[in-house]
C-alpha cells in the first residue's frame, strides 16, 4: 500500500478570511477545503447605558439563540450587561451589531468588544443571575 502525503497551504482570501488547502504531493488538485473564517470564536461584550430593567437579557437570549450562539448574558453591579458568546465569526458580527442598538427601550451609550483566543465551549446560551 502506498501512503498519500499531503501538504497544507494557507492562503488569505480577499474577504479577510483564511483558507486551508490539503494537497496531494505532486498534484495541484485541491482535495479538501476548510474556511477558517467560519471557525468558532469567543467574544466578551459589555454594554453600557440604560440596559437593566427593560428586558435586555431576555431579548439578548432570543437574539443569540436565533443566531446559534452559545454563552451567557447577565446584569453587572455597575449597571452594565455582560455577555460572553461563542459562534461563527459572521454570526458574532451580526450579534455585535444588534448589541449596539439593543432591544426596544434600551439606550446604549457604549459597547466594549473583546475577542478572546480561547473557547469556553458553552453548551447553550443562557441568562446568568
Amino acid at each position: 500500500m502506498g501512503v498519500d502525503i499531503c501538504r497544507v497551504v494557507f492562503n488569505h482570501n480577499r474577504g479577510g478570511g483564511k483558507e486551508v488547502f490539503l494537497q496531494k504531493e505532486g498534484c495541484c488538485k485541491r482535495i479538501n477545503f476548510i474556511d477558517l473564517s467560519g471557525m468558532i470564536k469567543h467574544v466578551n461584550i459589555k454594554v453600557f447605558g440604560e440596559v437593566q430593567g427593560i428586558g435586555f437579557r431576555y431579548e439578548t437570549l432570543a437574539k443569540a439563540r436565533s443566531l446559534g450562539l452559545k454563552g451567557f448574558v447577565r446584569n453587572e453591579p455597575d449597571g452594565s450587561v455582560r455577555i460572553e458568546a461563542e459562534g461563527k465569526r459572521e454570526d458574532l458580527n451580526k450579534f455585535i451589531e444588534w448589541c449596539k442598538d439593543g432591544p426596544r427601550g434600551a439606550a446604549i451609550q457604549n459597547v466594549n468588544i473583546e475577542f478572546q483566543p480561547e473557547l469556553k465551549n458553552f453548551l447553550e446560551f443562557a441568562i446568568e443571575f
